[in-house]
């Protein structure tokens, strides 16, 4: 087998399956990539949040076994990354994010030879009311409030990323991926490019900059107080849950409508991915739960995982799996699809495996 001229694993944040397959095949808006690629219908995220889900993509190990599980537990030096692996096998690890979360702070950046911080780079379109917003909703960013560095004018990594909450940046994060991977063949080198997006991660991009789903003023003003307490998990210090059935919909909605503005964008880029050679995977890191098991969150500590999640699978040629899986067509004539349970975790050996 011929191994890949590039490796791009490209993951959608917080991006639940139903968002994208919920309606059918038709309505996914990802018509190249469930043609050409292998769809795992039952992948299961290894975390429930970004830092353990996202440490388990990198080292194949649920969140329980490497460590990397909650706000204060950095991936541990000691747990080989797939960017170190890849590169002892000759391949330049790159990663373009949207998300702190999957750099420095957590150790995530571990073996990459650049990460691309999308917050650095794009202009700030929202207004003051925005950043104040996102104050108010992450608990680890208020705290920030509190620092005097940040009284000082010096804000933290931590908080000045926070702007790619309020507004699109996927073009800019998918053009930056595009640079890096063109200046790489230009040396003749191949690459591992992470490429996270965060459309779709709270509060949900439904337009460029932050806007409600809502059209009136108490509308508008329930959906942001509905977000307030779902990023805050108000409910498991007050033993009272605010968010009814309906507004939880409502949440879910936010996030369907997010991935109908991003699908597009995605389904190009695999595709001309893929046309140059490349291994190209595209998954979400984790879901987000909307009362499922009587349960609601975006940000947990909890260690281990288990949302359904969106993993499709495009092998340069032949787009095979090594004939080790069961295939099933899907419906409306697209590429195979693999219907048992595999978790995201499992990415880590199947880049290794092409690789």
């Amino acid at each position: 087998m011929d191994t890949p001229r590039n490796i791009v694993l490209l993951v959608a944040d917080s991006l639940r399956y139903d968002a994208v397959h919920g309606a059918g095949p038709a309505a996914s808006g990802l018509p190249w990539t469930l043609a050409h690629g292998v769809t795992f219908t039952q992948a299961r995220s290894a975390g429930c949040w970004t830092l353990p889900a996202t440490a388990s993509l990198f080292t194949g190990r649920f969140p329980h076994a490497h460590g990397a599980d909650a706000q204060t537990r950095a991936l541990p030096r000691d747990v080989p990354t797939l960017a170190e692996r890849l590169a002892e096998v000759g391949y330049h690890p790159h990663q373009v994010t949207a998300n702190a979360a999957t750099t420095d702070v957590f150790g995530l950046d571990r073996g990459f030879e650049t990460v691309q911080r999308t917050w650095t780079k794009v202009p700030v379109r929202h207004t003051f009311f925005d950043p104040a917003f996102v104050l108010m909703s992450k608990p680890r960013v208020r705290k920030k409030l509190l620092d005097p560095t940040y009284l000082a004018g010096q804000m933290s990594q931590d908080v000045e990323a926070a702007r790619v909450w309020l507004q699109d940046t996927a073009s800019a994060v998918l053009d930056d991926a595009r640079r890096i991977l063109a200046e790489e063949e230009a040396r003749g080198h191949r690459s591992f490019l992470f490429v996270n997006v965060m459309e779709t991660h709270f509060p949900y991009h439904v337009a460029d900059t932050f806007e409600t789903l809502a059209d009136t003023p108490w509308g508008a003003a329930e959906e942001i107080w509905s977000l307030f307490h779902l990023v805050n998990q108000t409910w498991l210090t007050t033993g009272k849950q605010p968010l009814t059935p309906a507004r939880l919909s409502r949440l879910q909605e936010r996030q369907r409508r997010s991935w109908q503005r991003l699908a597009a964008r995605i389904d190009a880029f695999v595709e001309e991915m893929h046309a140059a050679g490349n291994l190209v995977v595209f998954c979400a890191d984790h879901g987000d739960t909307f009362g499922e098991d009587d349960w609601v969150y975006h940000f947990s500590n909890v260690s281990e995982g288990g949302n359904r999640v969106p993993l499709h699978w495009v092998s340069p040629g032949d787009q095979g799996t090594g004939g080790s899986a069961p295939r099933n067509a899907p419906p409306s004539g697209g590429g195979p699809s693999i219907d048992v349970p595999v978790s995201t975790r499992d990415v880590f050996e199947g880049i290794l495996w092409e690789a």
